[in-house]
């Protein structure tokens, strides 16, 4: 309050002394030698009286407006009060501000807010971004400003030579005056911006193929070239080139375009790139991933196994486009490197099979299905059966019905029993007897050289018979004819049975005959034999 009442009790002293020492001439050169926006008043003593009064009313309104902020802020908060109360103060805070700047511009005769310390602004991420992005924009706008007057004047030249021939072609008849309209715009883009982008495609293709020849010639002189797998220093550079490829053929557009001075592609080009370098920012873990695999680093190596599909493959070459190849199915797969990012390759042994068959191989499957395999792939396998019906499995299916391949040699066992009258010699000669007439027959009906091994043993005695079993492996020549050679074994089993008069085993014995159950001649015999696979 004193200190208030002594600035303006100073200010009031000095009042008349500036007022009388000011000259009309001090005034003009005062006057020409300001800013523009400032202003100045001459005080005569009429006005010196108002003056005072309306400053010692400002400073007492501004005494009131004090005096009320602090009564406001010594009222004690309640929860319900607390809003109103800062919207109160905030109130009486804005008056007494504008009411202190009504003072002092009075007081001085200028405006005083100009003086006043601006306020401070939060923290805006995109403004300071913006901010320092701006001095890059601004030269390189300076940079291109000739260029793009340039551009304007050709623009405009190019606009009234689309206007002359209209002008010259109004006295001609409507369909040449629709058709001079039509043509023209079409050729225009072509002349211009077809052209334009018609040129930016060539020098991409241009440095594509350059790039490309220069990547083939340094590899070549590269040690390490020839090899079946490539070493790490022909990975580096073949993952080098590919990214220096990707990136001059994108900006080899942005040069184009600014050197033929079309700022409409060249903006067009220019936000594509920053929107394809904003989404790179979510693909980098990914891109980290596939370049420690093109590099043989990742989890899948190159000349190693892999399951994919459900069949397992050999990996031939890590690219982009990954060379898969499976050498039982003989043949070969791409792949994108994207679906081996959740694989793992192991190493192998040279023995390990890549399949159960190959084409035109016979098998048996465990639902008892028998055919030869005409199409096999990691899709699907397609059997021919004996009599020409075609049956078809999905790979998955096919490999979960554990397929027997006939086709690589295969065994035949067949069991035949005879009777206990036989007792005494059924572990000796009627197994020899037996094999050199399985022998003789095979021989006769021209299965000698496809025969394997062969052989007649004794194999248990069984409850109502003395067991014995037929042994054959066959070529896989044979496969086609499998149960041709079983129902053939058979046969020849009875027939040796009837040509030395042997008596087949399962004895039905009449009521006579309880007495003598070992003698078998008395009673009705039949056959019981079987299959068996190893």
């Amino acid at each position: 309050m004193k200190t208030n009442i002594l600035s303006l009790c100073t200010l009031l002293m000095l009042l008349p002394v500036l007022c009388l020492a000011e000259e009309k001439p001090q005034q003009e050169k005062t006057a020409a030698t300001q800013p523009a926006d400032i202003k100045t008043t001459a005080i005569n003593k009429t006005d010196y009286a108002k003056l005072s009064a309306t400053l010692l009313s400002i400073s007492e309104l501004k005494n009131r407006l004090e005096q009320q902020i602090e009564l406001t802020g010594k009222i004690p908060r309640k929860a319900t009060a607390d809003s109103e109360r800062e919207q109160e103060l905030k109130r009486l805070g804005d008056k007494l501000t504008q009411t202190t700047l009504d003072f002092e511009k009075i007081a001085t005769g200028v405006d005083t807010s100009k003086f006043q310390a601006p306020e401070e602004t939060p923290f805006d991420w995109k403004a300071e971004l913006f901010s320092l992005m701006r001095p890059g924009i601004m030269e390189l706008k300076r940079l291109t400003v000739e260029a793009r007057k340039k551009s304007e004047l050709l623009n405009r030249q190019d606009s009234y030579q689309e206007l002359l021939p209209i002008a010259q072609q109004a006295d001609n008849n409507l369909k040449d005056l629709v058709k001079n309209i039509d043509n023209p715009a079409l050729k225009n883009f072509f002349r211009t911006r077809g052209l334009y982008i018609a040129v930016a495609i060539a020098a991409c293709c241009t440095i594509v193929i350059l790039l490309r020849l220069i990547h083939l010639l340094i590899r070549k002189t590269v040690p390490g070239n020839r090899k079946e797998y490539r070493p790490v220093h022909i990975r580096i550079i073949d993952l080098v080139f590919q990214i220096l490829t990707v990136v001059c053929a994108l900006f080899s557009f942005v040069l184009v375009f600014y050197f033929f001075e079309d700022w409409l592609l060249l903006s067009f080009s220019i936000l594509f790139l920053a929107g394809l370098g904003w989404t790179t920012k979510t693909f980098l873990p990914k891109f980290w991933q596939q370049s420690q695999m093109m590099l043989n680093f990742g989890n899948v190596r190159e000349g190693e196994r892999l399951v994919l599909y459900g069949v397992p493959w050999l990996v031939k070459s890590i690219n982009l486009r990954t060379r898969l190849e499976n050498p039982t199915l003989a043949m070969t797969i791409t792949v994108p490197i994207n679906d081996l990012l959740d694989k793992t390759s192991r190493t192998f042994h040279r023995k390990e099979p890549w399949f159960p068959c190959r084409k035109d191989d016979w098998v048996i499957l465990a639902d008892g299905t028998r055919g030869c395999a005409v199409s096999v792939s990691h899709e699907q396998v397609e059997l021919v059966l004996r009599g020409g019906a075609c049956k078809t499995y999905q790979t998955s299916h096919f490999l979960g019905l554990s397929p027997l391949n006939l086709s690589r040699n295969f065994r035949i066992k067949e069991i035949f029993g005879i009777g206990y009258c036989h007792q005494a010699e059924s572990t000796g000669s009627v197994l020899q007897t037996l094999e050199a007439y399985l022998l003789a027959q095979i021989e006769k009906e021209g299965y000698a050289k496809e025969l394997l091994n062969l052989r007649v043993e004794f194999q248990s005695a069984g409850a109502s018979s003395l067991d014995i079993v037929v042994i054959a492996d066959f070529k896989g020549s044979q496969a086609p004819i499998y149960n041709r050679l079983r129902r053939a074994i058979q046969r020849w089993c009875v027939d040796a049975c009837t040509e030395n008069n042997w008596t087949e085993g399962f004895c039905r014995l009449a009521a006579g005959d309880r007495q003598n159950p070992l003698d078998c001649t008395a009673g009705n015999t039949h056959l019981y034999s079987g299959l068996f696979l190893t």
